[in-house]
């Protein structure tokens, strides 16, 4: 691989699907957002056990790893002093990162204070599909993704396939058996030389109707961003209720979620969801290689 893609955020498969859905209900706590930084914001860190500080780092998309750790650890301890912490830096300008949560948790603590009430609320609007496990604490889950993670559609999985082709229309078909799109057949076309630029072209049939996706040759990297703009495109023309986009990882895994367009826009609008840049596991796992191909160079000269 000697490319390396531009972050495309998840979301973005869906703009040209769904029209976005600006209404808030009067009783919604601002959610926390970005915006470029206040040179009149002062940057004082936390004092006292407090997690409220670094208001001008925060706004310039610093420090937000230190704040989030900060206010987990907090609520672990004592959830009541950490909500209090969260309804002052709900009003921050904030600016993250591909891999911070730190908005919505933020969001997650003001919005819902009590232990097991996101949870509820979650599997209210229809979000989550699986009973409660004794793998999943209440007590702990402070943001939506990580009822999500344990107890929502997922489908996670390594975005290296370690082969060629890549059977893109496998892991499209395993993504849509959980969902109103489990009638859909997937196919794949690979190139026919896995070392050139030519596309893969993908295709789904339903109902009579057959809908196209080029998608890149990453070599044993799936190209996820156009599985989901297949798949998205499949939903709306077809009239399905699920869309499906990725939620974000530390790593090369990459985790799509299947969940309906109204819940999207709630959870989204609300500040409650990171969603993730489809191609941010393949870009981390890359790296890795380079970093590992660059080191035995060195010791090779």
């Amino acid at each position: 691989m000697t490319r390396l893609l531009p972050y495309l955020f998840a979301i973005a498969a869906l703009n040209a699907c769904v029209p976005a859905n600006t209404d808030t209900t009067a009783e919604q706590t601002e959610p926390a957002a970005s915006a470029t930084v206040d040179s009149a914001l002062l940057d004082l860190p936390p004092v006292d056990g407090s997690c409220v500080g670094w208001q001008a780092s925060l706004a310039d998309g610093k420090k937000t790893d230190a704040i989030e750790q900060c206010l987990v650890e907090k609520a672990r301890r004592d959830r009541a002093a950490a909500v209090k912490d969260a309804s002052i830096l709900v009003t921050w300008h904030i600016t993250e990162g591909p891999y911070s949560e730190l908005v919505p948790l933020v969001n997650g603590l003001s919005q819902f204070p009590e232990p097991g009430s996101m949870e509820a609320y979650l599997r209210e609007i229809g979000v989550l599909t699986k009973p409660v496990s004794g793998e999943v604490d209440l007590e702990r889950g402070l943001t939506a993704s990580y009822f999500i993670e344990a107890l929502a559609d997922i489908v996670w999985f390594d975005a290296e396939t370690g082969m060629f082709p890549n059977d893109h229309h496998y892991l499209m078909a395993s993504v849509a058996s959980g969902t109103d799109l489990k009638d859909v057949s997937f196919f794949e076309t690979p190139p026919s030389d896995p070392n050139s630029d030519a596309a893969y072209q993908l295709r789904a049939e339903v109902n009579g109707n057959t809908y196209y996706q080029q998608a890149e040759n990453y070599g044993d990297w799936y190209d996820i961003e156009a599985m989901l703009r297949l798949m998205n495109r499949v939903a709306v023309a077809e009239n399905f209720k699920s869309r499906f986009v990725t939620l974000p990882t530390s790593d090369q895994t990459a985790i799509i979620w299947s969940a309906s367009d109204d819940a999207l826009q709630t959870l989204s609008q609300r500040g409650l969801i990171a969603l993730g840049d489809a191609t941010l596991s393949m870009v981390n796992g890359k790296a890795f290689e380079d970093e590992v191909k660059a080191a035995l160079q060195k010791q090779a000269q």
